[in-house]
């Protein structure tokens, strides 16, 4: 299994040394799942420190008390890819102090952005905690500035919040091209990061904010970057896999369904949709227990099938149904992933659209 990833990423990664690893996805902008105004009577609140923090980009990562994280020098990116980033780049206001995306705040230790992914070390080196920069990566902080913009009637305040999501946007995306850096190591990261960027965008969509035609491209665009990756790297092994699997599919479902419909992102929501029920009858017992026995696991996989569950239901009907024309072959990934019974999927599509 592992050198079967490693030379699918080995490819991935020589190719994308030469041709730029943003990937180019031309349907428009993602799609919307929250209706206007949705969140209007939200009391969400949070302590002016807290808010300054954000602003200011000082964090509080796995306990490590709230440091500041302010890019020290001007970022680099690999050659294919420097000319994609410098065109996001210069779409960052000039009063915005960029992220280190790269550095465990802890330690200071900072891994290359432009080294692959897959080749960084980051579990063999003492006294450094790269689970520090994934977490920041994840952007959980996001949907938190999006239900703030909701429920304040400050003007000056909703600018800030939305300038913030847009700069941070232009930021991340433009700092950590696909398969590369330390943020595109793990399945389970980039997935998580990807439904938060999605949730807090419909979030602030739902409030009345819209963003420019270039935002949109770009934020599709890098949201598509994420589904590929997913699709390529699931964190599935036959008997020996949990949470991590669980948000491979889970951030598939988000992405799949967020991005305009086109055979690929069929064929993701088709998978996404598939493994969700099979891997909720095998992480979970029937008690409604979860095999791992951890209370903090349990809340994390719960949420994961809740979210995503609810996300599918909300899918249209008429789309689920089209899902039986995805091509079986295409669904089977290896000797080492999940085959999809294409007539069986479209049994448990036929109870999803059931009134």
């Amino acid at each position: 299994r592992r050198l079967s990833r490693v030379t699918r990423n080995s490819y991935f990664y020589i190719k994308f040394l030469i041709f730029p690893s943003y990937q180019s996805f031309t349907l428009g902008p993602v799609t919307n799942k929250f209706p206007l105004n949705a969140f209007k009577d939200i009391d969400f609140h949070l302590p002016s420190e807290i808010i300054d923090s954000y602003l200011s980009h000082r964090f509080n990562v796995l306990g490590s008390g709230f440091i500041e994280n302010i890019l020290q020098f001007d970022h680099r990116v690999n050659w294919s890819n420097r000319k994609t980033h410098n065109l996001i780049r210069e779409k960052i206001d000039e009063s915005y102090n960029p992220i280190d995306w790269q550095i465990d705040i802890k330690s200071g230790y900072r891994w290359s952005s432009t080294e692959p992914s897959q080749f960084l070390k980051h579990s063999e080196i003492n006294g450094v905690d790269v689970k520090v920069p994934w977490e920041l990566a994840r952007m959980h902080h996001l949907p938190h500035l999006a239900l703030l913009y909701c429920s304040s009637e400050d003007e000056s305040l909703k600018t800030l919040l939305t300038k913030e999501f847009i700069n941070i946007t232009y930021d991340f995306s433009s700092s950590n091209p696909p398969y590369f850096g330390v943020n595109w190591a793990c399945t389970m990261d980039v997935a998580i990061r990807a439904s938060n960027l999605l949730i807090a965008r419909d979030i602030f969509i739902s409030a009345g904010e819209r963003f420019s035609d270039e935002f949109e491209t770009i934020f599709s665009n890098y949201i598509y970057s994420h589904g590929k990756y997913i699709f390529n790297n699931l964190e599935y092994y036959k008997g020996d896999r949990a949470n991590h699997y669980l948000s491979n599919i889970a951030g598939l479902a988000f992405i799949s369904s967020y991005l305009q419909e086109t055979d690929e992102t069929n064929l993701w929501l088709c998978f996404s949709l598939h493994q969700l029920i099979k891997e909720t009858n095998y992480q979970f017992y029937s008690d409604g227990g979860n095999f791992e026995c951890s209370t903090s696991y349990h809340r994390f996989s719960g949420e994961m099938v809740i979210y995503a569950t609810a996300l599918i239901l909300s899918t249209d009907k008429e789309r689920l149904v089209r899902l039986k024309k995805v091509d079986e072959a295409s669904l089977n990934l290896g000797s080492h992933l999940p085959d999809i019974d294409i007539e069986e999927l479209f049994e448990i599509c036929l109870l999803y659209t059931s009134d």
